[in-house]
């Protein structure tokens, strides 16, 4: 463990805010979230240790290992594909090998995205209007004032607008336009089945940009496979950011 924790902050190549501030939705009560990627020592990438992902409940914080963070990558994960499309202003530190993998990021966009990002959307329909008996704190005053989780019907809206628009050619925009709009949606403006009706309309819209999409079916993965090897090699000889 030790060996762990000397170096995935020394060994890091980008490092991203994440969460409501990479969206612009964020309030003075938020929490500053940040992911992170790194390349472990030769002792984990040829050795017998091995190292995927640090998450420090502290900080809020997430590191993930360049092989984790690029297997997720693949799979159009929309956290990974946010902390890859993050504003320039929201990133911490980003050094060459990060600026590499960013150059690259555009070929890792798939029609995934139609699965990925409502996948997601349907998990924040069903926590938001669930009746959770057992939610205490802020949530469960959310929930006895509006009726549903307000924060997780703004991020169900996101989501959906999000894929439309990479699978529509408009890119990545994590930082969002609508912001003021989807900040309305958590300060409980809508009713329920206004939400709900917008979250219909919406996945039909997705279902057409998914239909009429260019993207590809999948990623270009031997381009993103033989980078990941390359690096990966390159980085034997790199003493880290000291």
């Amino acid at each position: 463990m030790n060996t762990i924790k000397e170096f995935w902050n020394n060994r890091l190549i980008l490092k991203v805010y994440s969460g409501s501030i990479s969206y612009g939705t964020n309030t003075p009560e938020s929490d500053i979230d940040t992911r992170g990627i790194c390349i472990p020592p030769a002792s984990h990438l040829l050795g017998l240790m091995s190292f995927e992902q640090h998450e420090s409940t502290e900080t809020d914080e997430t590191i993930y290992s360049l092989k984790k963070f690029i297997k997720l990558a693949l799979d159009n994960n929309p956290n990974i594909i946010d902390a890859l499309f993050t504003s320039d202003e929201h990133v911490i530190f980003a050094n060459d090998y990060g600026k590499e993998l960013h150059k690259l990021r555009d070929h890792l966009l798939s029609k995934k995205i139609y699965k990925t990002y409502g996948g997601y959307a349907i998990a924040q329909l069903k926590k938001m209007s669930a009746v959770d008996k057992n939610a205490v704190g802020k949530r469960a005053e959310t929930i006895a004032k509006f009726g549903y989780d307000t924060k997780n019907a703004l991020h169900m809206i996101r989501l959906l607008r999000m894929g439309i628009e990479i699978l529509s050619g408009q890119g990545v925009n994590v930082y969002r336009n609508d912001r003021n709009y989807l900040n309305e949606i958590r300060r409980g403006c809508f009713t329920i089945e206004q939400i709900k009706n917008e979250y219909a309309r919406l996945n039909e819209s997705l279902d057409e940009a998914y239909n009429k999409s260019s993207l590809p079916d999948e990623p270009n993965f031997e381009m993103i496979n033989n980078w990941l090897i390359d690096v990966q090699k390159r980085s034997l000889e790199w003493n880290g950011n000291n």
